[in-house]
Parts: C-alpha cells; structure tokens; sequence
C-alpha cells in the first residue's frame, strides 16, 4: 500500500466483494443454488416490489413462517437507511410441507420458483421546487434486503443477508 496508495481503493472493493458478493437486481445465494431477481414496477396508482427466487432442484428455503422455531424465515425488508420508500404490504407465496431426510417433521418450505410481492409508498411526496431531490426521486436505485437459509435433502447452509439494488423510474 505505502508503494502504490492508488491501488488501496481497489484492494478495499475486491474485498469488499469477495467478503459481500456483489450487488444489482440480479444476486446469487447459497454457493449459486438459489438464484435472486427483483423488479420495481410503476402503475398510475401504485409502485410495486417484486423478488422472484429460482432454486436449483433439490434445494429449498424455509419460508417466511417456518413450523420450528429454530429455523431460520425468508425475510424481505428495505434496509432501515431507505428514507424514501416504505413497505406498505408484503405478500409471501404459500409454504409447501416437505419431509427431508434430515428431520423426522415436516418442514414450511419454498422450492423451485417462489415470488414475493410487495407494494410500496413513498415516504413523502418530493418538494418542486428542490431540484437535487426531484432529480433523485426520478432515477432511482431501491436497495432491498433477503434474509434466507437454504438447504438440500441432506445439509442446511448457513443463514445469509443478500442486498438486491433494484433500478427503477419513480418519477412523476
């Protein structure tokens, strides 16, 4: 570093993703089994989250109300630094009931293709006449965090935080 300080910048982004992943609507989880899209659509009247999760067969995540306690629930939220979209309502796809090998009951699980919905709102309404917001309340980035646990038949990963930045208009 003290050879070549313009390298430093760098250093601290490759680790960053080496230690985080990396972000955009697109995100990988559990070493690529499961696969994270989002999209923020905008109607006349409504703006709407949509998070579609692909696993990869033979693998499932709990879903957002698990039957045991200790088991670890799909989580969607808006990490608590977003000040300008709120989650109004959230909808989590039914559970399917499996039994795998490793548990004698059986399990609240999401498997193949699961999509969660939401429908957001905005925390208030831009000023006019305040240039630097409006340009921001326009073209915007809304980062959405998934807490999942995914596991096969035969292991349960750990637990994992994923950060979608999800682009999208909200603009007039």
């Amino acid at each position: 570093m003290q050879r070549t300080p313009s390298a430093y910048p760098s250093l601290l982004t490759a680790l960053n993703r080496l230690r985080q992943g990396g972000t955009g609507p697109q995100q990988y989880a559990a070493r690529g089994a499961v696969r994270l899209r989002g999209e923020v659509t905008r109607a006349e009247d409504s703006t709407q989250l949509r998070l579609v999760l692909d696993m990869a067969p033979g693998w499932h995540i709990n879903a957002h109300e698990p039957l045991q306690q200790a088991l670890i629930a799909t989580q969607l939220r808006l990490p608590e630094t977003e000040q300008t979209w709120r989650i109004e309502e959230l909808t989590y796809p039914p559970a399917q009931l499996r039994k795998l090998g490793f548990q004698r009951e059986a399990l609240a699980v999401y498997e193949g293709k699961a999509q969660l919905a939401a429908t957001l709102s905005p925390v208030s309404e831009p000023l006019s006449n305040d240039a630097d917001r409006t340009s921001t309340w326009a073209s915007a980035w809304l980062p959405v965090e998934l807490r999942l646990q995914a596991c096969s038949d035969e292991r349960c990963l750990p637990p994992e935080m994923r950060v979608l930045q999800i682009p999208f208009d909200a603009g007039p």
